[in-house]
């Protein structure tokens, strides 16, 4: 039982990690972030992120410092 919920939950994590990067795609980077930290392991649990979650980790907050400062800007300018 528990080989089958730890084959479950890396099936969970690819799965997750292809809707990260589609939803960072379409600019809903809010939602990625919440998807992103529902991907850190548990207490006790084995860390299954690797590359693929901190490249997404870093553009997301890329994406959101830079919609941040596009906000900043359109408020100064009206």
């Amino acid at each position: 039982a528990e080989a089958l919920a730890e084959e479950n939950r890396q099936n969970l994590y690819a799965a997750r990690i292809k809707l990260i990067a589609q939803t960072i795609a379409e600019g809903d980077v809010s939602r990625a972030q919440e998807l992103l930290e529902s991907l850190r392991p548990r207490e006790g649990q084995e860390d299954l992120r690797s590359f693929d979650w901190f490249y997404l980790h870093q553009l997301a907050s890329s994406e959101r410092s830079t919609l941040t400062r596009r906000i900043r800007l359109g408020l100064r300018q009206s």
